[in-house]
């Protein structure tokens, strides 16, 4: 049985939830012999530490700056491949002095497949190949629904991307087609199992009525009181479940809210069932992350996208409204109308339905696991 290696870098929650599916698909495999770790992990504390707060503060507190930061850093048009190969060489190498511990724990493990699901892990990866000559197959796992030029790496044995326009635009870029596949992101295995919404929703005790998923968690808590304020005057019946997460801040900006006659306002924390409400669920308010985004496809949910992270969010969100999967605004008051309107149009609701369902890959983390598995791994060389 082959030894795989799944990295990732605990740069938000998507990279790391990709990795562990990634897990789950081989175990379900029957492979075992599979180990995830962060790259982070592997740095000196101050390193991960501050790149961890350097990389929430930009992108949370800061989007434009952050937007200009991921524009400039991606490939500009005209720039071949070949080109940016070499950019994301000379990165690799100034990486590698930060992870020398990965590089002796990946001696210990002697990995006989890597995946990486985050670039600056795939960047330190083929750093060490070519200072040390590694020969294990590396493949890459995009977690977006565009590219950036970040992912690109030479040596790499496979990408593994979001849909066929991704791929196409990689191709378009000059990567070979045959490293390219179309998989879809890797989300968790169980959400290719069918589940009946009737019996989600009286598992979850939600009526049968029009049931709207709030997940709050990345969005600002202030924006968010006032759209729950707005729903809760809806001149339609409805359930709204707004999930906050973790964090604690959204749950005091919502605390004082309560149901009207017209609609139930349920409040939730942290929850392991996100796939039941989105099985549950007639449509889908969130941000545009790469996970949250293909999970919900997965389910066929219609999406109401707001205040996505600019760079890898908007380009997220674009590919799901440019499809006819769901809508995006800007403003929190222009939310409830947007609901309203979709609950009140159940035609232009079903079409988004089918649409989002069309676009979704439940199968992802397997569809990866078992080409990777299928290709096999090549021999290591001696001395790793």
């Amino acid at each position: 049985m082959p030894r795989i290696f799944i990295i990732h870098a605990s740069l938000g929650s998507g990279h790391v939830s990709a990795a562990r599916s990634l897990e789950k698909a081989f175990h379900q495999l029957g492979e075992q012999d599979v180990y995830v770790a962060d790259l982070l992990a592997f740095s000196s504390p101050l390193v991960g530490g501050q790149l961890k707060q350097w990389y929430d503060r930009i992108s949370q507190k800061t989007p434009q700056l952050w937007k200009l930061l991921y524009t400039t850093t991606d490939a500009k048009k005209g720039r071949g491949v070949e080109d940016v190969l070499e950019t994301n060489r000379v990165l690799a190498s100034l990486q590698m002095i930060f992870y020398q511990e990965l590089l002796a724990y990946l001696y210990r493990l002697q990995p006989d497949i890597i995946l990486s699901t985050m670039p600056f892990a795939s960047m330190v990866i083929e750093g060490f190949r070519k200072e040390y000559g590694f020969g294990q197959p590396d493949y890459v796992v995009l977690t977006d629904f565009m590219h950036h030029a970040s992912w690109f790496m030479p040596g790499v044995a496979a990408y593994f991307v979001a849909s066929d326009l991704m791929r196409q635009v990689l191709m378009d870029w000059g990567i070979d087609a045959d490293l390219v596949h179309a998989t879809g992101i890797p989300i968790n295995p169980a959400i290719a199992k069918p589940k009946s919404p009737a019996a989600v929703r009286a598992k979850h005790e939600l009526p049968g009525g029009p049931v709207v998923i709030l997940f709050a968690g990345g969005l600002l808590p202030e924006r968010v009181r006032h759209m729950v304020e707005l729903l809760l005057r809806s001149p339609i019946s409805m359930t709204v479940v707004a999930v906050a997460g973790r964090n604690a801040q959204m749950q005091e900006a919502l605390a004082g809210l309560e149901s009207t006659p017209q609609v139930q306002l349920r409040q939730l924390g942290f929850v392991d069932y996100v796939d039941d409400l989105l099985v549950a669920s007639d449509m889908v308010i969130t941000k545009s992350g790469g996970l949250i985004t293909a999970e919900a496809l997965a389910r066929g949910a219609p999406m109401v996208v707001v205040s996505p992270i600019p760079g890898q969010e908007e380009w997220n969100a674009d590919f799901v409204t440019g499809a006819g999967a769901g809508v995006q605004l800007r403003g929190a008051e222009m939310v409830p109308y947007a609901v309203v309107s979709l609950l009140a149009d159940p035609e232009r609701l079903a079409i988004m339905r089918r649409n989002s369902a069309r676009l979704g890959r439940p199968r992802a983390a397997l569809d990866i696991a078992e080409h990777v598995l299928h290709a096999g791994a090549r021999s290591a060389p001696s001395g790793l």
